[in-house]
């Protein structure tokens, strides 16, 4: 027993020291008075938060929050139902301007979602990494994601065709006799499918492949492509083994 209230105490040190200060400042000009608040995620897969630290913005429309983390992570930096993602590393200080309220993209009863001016950032900061990565994501799901996921999404030419020869006629297609050719209703080849998801892979290792030693970042790649392995049709026990079995997400 006296090594265990031994033990516990020396673990909770050292959980200590592996935290670090971490400067979240800036402006709010139009949110004198009120609190920000920056919130961490305590599981990412229900959204559940933890409040780390909060300020109140000064008559100036500044404020300056302290806090301590252990690891790099995702956080929301929030005023009201007005917030932000900020990616925060341990030891690091951010310098951000709050936008405007009346400059929110889109007001609604729940969330309004904006995002931030940070200050002063490197190149290999994950705030710029992860928003050029998601552009760049975004842009391939854009052109490509009909063709990459015909098995997954039910608008697909690839879901017409067996819907046609399953003898239904989802209100969007065309009636015609089943077996009766029609150039729309091509399935992508498997060739073009991998061709496509390849292509933008090696995109992407051409871009980000020297920022890819960050861990943060490396695995959120790794994660986002899980998504294109997702709609693209791989098997789900393939997916759960490689990216959630044994692992920590």
């Amino acid at each position: 027993m006296s090594r265990i209230i031994f033990i516990l105490p020396f673990l909770f040190l050292s959980l200590l020291s592996l935290s670090a200060t971490v400067i979240v400042k800036g402006t709010a000009a139009s949110y004198t008075g009120q609190y920000i608040s920056l919130f961490a995620f305590d599981d990412l897969l229900t959204g559940k938060r933890i409040l780390l630290q909060s300020d109140l913005i000064d008559d100036n429309g500044t404020f300056e929050i302290t806090c301590e983390i252990a690891e790099t992570q995702k956080t929301i930096l929030a005023i009201n139902n007005v917030e932000a993602v900020l990616y925060v590393e341990p030891g690091l200080t951010y310098t951000i301007d709050y936008p405007p309220f009346q400059t929110a993209d889109l007001q609604r009863f729940d969330r309004t979602e904006i995002q931030l001016k940070v200050h002063y950032l490197p190149d290999n900061d994950l705030n710029l990494l992860i928003r050029s990565f998601d552009a760049e994501m975004n842009s391939f799901f854009d052109e490509h994601y009909f063709e990459i996921a015909e098995e997954q999404y039910r608008g697909s030419e690839a879901f017409k065709v067996r819907q046609l020869h399953n003898g239904s006629a989802p209100d969007m297609i065309p009636v015609k006799k089943i077996g009766e050719s029609d150039s729309s209703l091509k399935v992508v080849a498997p060739t073009r499918k991998a061709e496509l998801i390849n292509g933008f892979y090696k995109r992407v290792d051409q871009r980000f492949g020297r920022y890819l030693t960050h861990h943060y970042f490396s695995e959120y790649v790794r994660y986002s492509k899980a998504q294109i392995d997702l709609v693209s049709g791989k098997s789900k026990k393939e997916l759960y083994r490689e990216y959630f079995m044994s692992q920590k997400v």
